[in-house]
């Protein structure tokens, strides 16, 4: 019986250069994608929760959908996450999520529910020189393309949002005629726990009101409303953004 024959298999592995990717999170007050003096670094969860950093696989994944490439709890520091030894070449997204346990790796990223804690949004993103401000999300995501280089200010500002408490005032009298009221100062019960009031918007023209009399303007109301006499009205433009400062709105609003 002949003997078998013999082959080889040759199977060329190529280096891939590795980098590494992290940032930081911290409360953007004044949403300009910039750490300023007086903001804080932060890891805001909900209760029974961690704050997230997730790194995810976009491209060149074995199921060829996102895939969770590595996650890792945040400090509240300037290095608050990083992932080492991260393969080049690919694309990924940096995610932040406050949740129970840390995503797995290899798992799905459709998988990871992205969310803040409550009463948080994202208002910035940094990657190197690249600042991404005006974002009003909870679930904020840095996009990482062809990663060729280790990026150590992928970071995220986050902000507590607002809260406003509905205030009643008392009863007017109408004797007739054009009568207006002003606003008392302190009647509007707004508070921000990480910044200040800058502004409030009126959503829609009050009830039963003839006109809305912000500073010197005069707004007639669309439903009907009439103008005072010798005052030239202005059309009411279904919402209006008022100035806020020290408690009050500036200008009066009567």
């Amino acid at each position: 019986m002949a003997a078998g024959g013999s082959s080889n298999l040759t199977i060329p592995f190529v280096t891939t250069s590795q980098y590494s990717v992290g940032g930081s999170v911290w409360q953007d007050i004044n949403g300009n994608a910039i750490k300023d003096a007086g903001e804080n670094y932060t890891i805001a969860t909900n209760a029974g929760e961690a704050l997230y950093a997730v790194l995810v696989q976009t491209s060149n994944t074995y199921s060829g959908a996102p895939t969770v490439y590595a996650s890792q709890a945040i400090a509240a520091t300037a290095t608050g996450y990083t992932f080492a030894g991260i393969a080049g070449s690919n694309n990924y997204d940096v995610r932040i999520v406050s949740a129970a346990s840390a995503p797995v790796a290899g798992s799905a990223a459709s998988g990871i529910t992205s969310k803040l804690a409550a009463g948080y949004t994202g208002v910035s993103t940094t990657n190197a020189a690249t600042l991404v401000t005006g974002l009003n999300t909870i679930a904020p995501s840095v996009s990482i393309t062809n990663l060729s280089a280790t990026l150590t200010a992928v970071g995220f500002g986050i902000e507590q949002s607002p809260v406003a408490t509905s205030s009643t005032l008392g009863n007017q009298s109408n004797p007739g005629g054009f009568n207006g009221y002003t606003i008392p100062n302190a009647s509007f019960n707004i508070t921000d726990a990480d910044g200040s009031i800058a502004s409030i918007t009126i959503t829609s023209f009050p009830t039963g009101a003839n006109y809305l009399k912000v500073g010197t303007t005069y707004y007639t109301n669309p439903t009907g409303g009439i103008c005072p006499p010798q005052v030239t009205c202005t059309t009411w433009p279904g919402t209006l953004l008022v100035p806020f400062s020290g408690g009050n709105p500036t200008p009066a609003i009567s």
